[in-house]
């Protein structure tokens, strides 16, 4: 089965001028082309419910498909299957043997749609040597969709050949040097946000799925990941001052410490006592807000609706 396997970071377009800093890049040449990839679905996003993602990317005068399924077992993995196809639209019969073949029915097949795209200016280093080959992808462009748009600036990290501790080792180099996040939304959830108005809300914690068999050691990766997801997700609501983001946040918070209590066994380290501490650091300083919104909410809004029902009452008399 064909994966993908990468880390993205977001970072800001002047950011990028550290990467020159870093040691591993600077004897490196990046191979730089312009992209526009097209995402379609049906107006429903039956496939996005799925877990499936269907693109069309445009280099050149080539077109390249991608189909994309969310793995359900381990976290920054996707089964993925690339195929050239020749024109801008979606060629379906390279859908055979993927994970789309079984969803495309004749009613799905009529009501897929392009429903997004992005614009990118892509520069593609390739760091290899006897233990790894991880491609590092830049990206600085826009996603757009019929009536909205938002800028995009990420750097993907794809492992091609190795173990994954050489993924997380180049991740740790770029967060060093210059300003980044995990970023723990594709550009195709992105995209979705951007139709549904979403970018800016509040996330709420997604469904868990593990498989019956599944290690210790891979259902907390799971967990982990869908509780950064949380934490994560909510920083632009934060930001904006909305009290949902704040909670939401909260949330996220609460369930990674009590994931990292429940596998306490796998996770016995210094690194880890580090981390909690932040966690729990964090988790304090949103307190007041939280408690302030709360007490808004069930105290002092009740107050004020209840005084101006006595005046327009008074006012009547």
């Amino acid at each position: 089965m064909p994966q993908e396997v990468e880390l993205k970071l977001e970072v800001t377009p002047a950011s990028l001028m550290a990467l020159k800093k870093i040691p591993v890049l600077r004897t490196l040449r990046g191979k730089q082309s312009a992209e526009v990839s097209v995402y379609f679905d049906t107006k429903k996003h039956k496939l996005r419910r799925k877990g499936l993602l269907l693109r069309v990317r445009r280099i050149g005068r080539r077109h390249i498909q991608t189909i994309k399924a969310a793995h359900s077992a381990v976290p920054f993995e996707r089964d993925e299957w690339e195929a050239e196809i020749t024109g801008d639209g979606p060629d379906l019969s390279q859908a055979a043997g993927t994970a789309l073949e079984p969803v495309l029915d004749e009613k799905v097949r009529r009501k897929l749609r392009p429903l997004f795209e992005t614009r990118v200016q892509r520069t593609v280093y390739s760091i290899a040597d006897d233990t790894r080959v991880i491609s590092l992808t830049i990206d600085k462009g826009k996603i757009s969709t019929a009536s909205r748009s938002a800028p995009l600036c990420e750097i993907e990290i794809e492992l091609k050949q190795g173990e994954m501790e050489h993924l997380f080792d180049v991740a740790r180099k770029l967060t060093r040097a210059l300003e980044a996040r995990l970023a723990v939304r594709s550009k195709s959830e992105r995209g979705y946000e951007l139709i549904n108005g979403e970018q800016d809300v509040s996330v709420k914690a997604t469904p868990i799925k593990i498989r019956t068999k599944a290690t210790s050691r891979e259902a907390f990766k799971i967990i982990g990941r869908a509780c950064l997801k949380q934490i994560i997700g909510n920083e632009h609501a934060l930001n904006k001052s909305d009290p949902e983001g704040v909670h939401e946040m909260r949330v996220g918070l609460r369930r990674l410490r009590a994931a990292m209590s429940l596998f306490s066994d796998l996770l016995g380290d210094p690194q880890t006592a580090a981390v909690n501490e932040e966690l729990k650091w964090l988790t304090k300083q949103l307190g007041p807000a939280r408690e302030l919104e709360v007490l808004v909410k069930r105290v002092i809004a009740p107050i004020k609706s209840e005084r101006a029902h006595w005046s327009r009452a008074i006012r009547a008399v």
